[in-house]
């Protein structure tokens, strides 16, 4: 695949771009320190369970909170969603997957507004342009406290990421920051009726490393964090390209429809 010579090294399988970069955030991010990084968002406010979205404004938003469980269940992490432009100028930029809910949207906050991952947001871009691939316009931090906080096996839903074309490849690309290592694992997507395979790339995963797929590697295969009996804060940022905007006026309508229990 062409701009990825410098990447093959890294490919974790023949045939499959996908790539695990070691110290890409040192090196090609500017992070000082991705094991800190987690630790200097800590003093944004943290939405727990009954604690409702303060809209447009970076927070974290715990598993439990409302808003983000999935049929009453507990995600086991906690998350931070930043976008490029004003939710007021541009819209809200969704990225829709399985258990997403509209009383989560507002929580997507300018990246602006995040003094610790915006200088990231640009790095990111001048990579994007170096590669000539699409750049990111979407961030999601995520935090696992400990172990038992995971993300089961799943591939990003296509709905609102971009597709590859005439734009350059359309990448999803997971930096990883916090205190420890984590495993990370990635199988090849089963196919209907048959048992899952085993993972042909499951390895510790150390803070500064990304992990690189395009969205073509990401349709053919399935990824997670699985848990751990032991292991201390770890998180990632993941960078995508969203095409879908939604307005502040479908939002209000859509949230008017869904009141909050």
């Amino acid at each position: 695949m062409q701009n990825f010579d410098d990447l093959n090294k890294f490919r974790v399988k023949e045939g499959l771009d996908i790539f695990v970069v070691p110290n890409f955030a040192q090196d090609v991010l500017g992070i000082k320190d991705p094991k800190a990084l987690l630790g200097e968002l800590a003093h944004y406010p943290n939405m727990g369970r009954d604690q409702a979205i303060d809209p447009m404004k970076v927070q974290w938003v715990s598993g439990d909170n409302r808003s983000l469980m999935y049929r009453g269940k507990v995600l086991k992490r906690g998350k931070i969603w930043l976008q490029r432009g004003a939710p007021e100028v541009v819209g809200y930029r969704r990225y829709y997957y399985t258990g997403w809910q509209w009383h989560v949207l507002p929580a997507t906050a300018d990246v602006a507004k995040c003094a610790e991952v915006e200088p990231i947001a640009d790095a990111y871009d001048a990579f994007a342009d170096k590669m000539g691939v699409q750049r990111a316009n979407h961030y999601i931090v995520t935090k696992y406290a400990d172990g038992e906080h995971n993300i089961g096996f799943h591939s990003d839903k296509p709905h609102d990421i971009a597709a590859s074309g005439e734009d350059g490849l359309s990448l999803i690309t997971v930096v990883k920051i916090g205190d420890c290592a984590r495993p990370f694992a990635v199988r090849n997507f089963p196919a209907k009726d048959t048992k899952a395979e085993a993972p042909f790339f499951l390895e510790k995963v150390e803070p500064g490393s990304a992990i690189i797929m395009t969205m073509e590697a990401n349709l053919k295969t399935q990824h997670g964090v699985p848990p751990v009996e032991e292991a201390g804060p770890s998180g990632s940022i993941v960078f995508r390209t969203i095409t879908k905007t939604v307005s502040m006026a479908e939002t209000a309508k859509e949230l008017r429809k869904r009141p909050r229990e």
